[in-house]
């Protein structure tokens, strides 16, 4: 399990500075998302396997309102997907990704804290990943897709809606503790 939380700790950071470097398209886009529900559900279920009933409780609601944010982002994704931007939902899904990106850190920084006193982890430095810059560089890449030209090819169109799906949040009763 060690190598798991090491693999992906590595991934989140390699992401991070790659983001920076490449301009962002529908495989950046689609990535940062996934990387964003990875963190989600590493830090849900690092918090169910410490955590209080309480501190669960507490970041439940966090969670259903930022999994909401996710599921609209990803929905009007898939508008621009197959109709291309248009004016005025840009903004929207920009403070949907604001929204969502303060919960998950609400949410991350819980499980932290659940850490015994004077103890470092692998799954704490997980928990503590930047969350800030992933949110930016899905932000930066949405705008990006604005101005994207509806591609007409069905297969790609239905792959990257496949995957636009597979990058939504899984309700917070289905994450099990690590």
């Amino acid at each position: 399990m060690k190598t798991f939380a090491y693999i992906l700790l590595a991934c989140l950071s390699i992401g991070n500075a790659w983001a920076a470097a490449a301009e962002p398209g529908w495989p950046e886009v689609i990535g940062k998302l996934t990387d964003e529900k990875r963190q989600a559900v590493v830090c849900v279920g690092l918090l169910k396997s410490r955590g209080d009933n309480a501190a669960i409780e507490d970041v439940k609601l966090d969670y259903g309102r930022a999994k909401g944010k996710v599921d609209g982002v990803v929905a009007g994704l898939t508008d621009v997907l197959f109709e291309g931007g248009k004016p005025g939902r840009l903004s929207t899904m920009q403070d949907s990704l604001t929204a969502s990106g303060a919960a998950l850190k609400r949410i991350c920084d819980a499980a932290a804290k659940t850490a015994a006193p004077n103890t470092k982890g692998v799954w704490d430095e997980v928990a503590k990943a930047a969350i800030e810059p992933l949110i930016k560089a899905i932000a930066d890449g949405i705008g990006g897709l604005w101005s994207w030209k509806v591609d007409n090819d069905k297969l790609l169109q239905k792959t990257r809606q496949t995957k636009l799906e597979a990058a939504q949040w899984p309700d917070f009763a289905d994450i099990s503790p690590l």
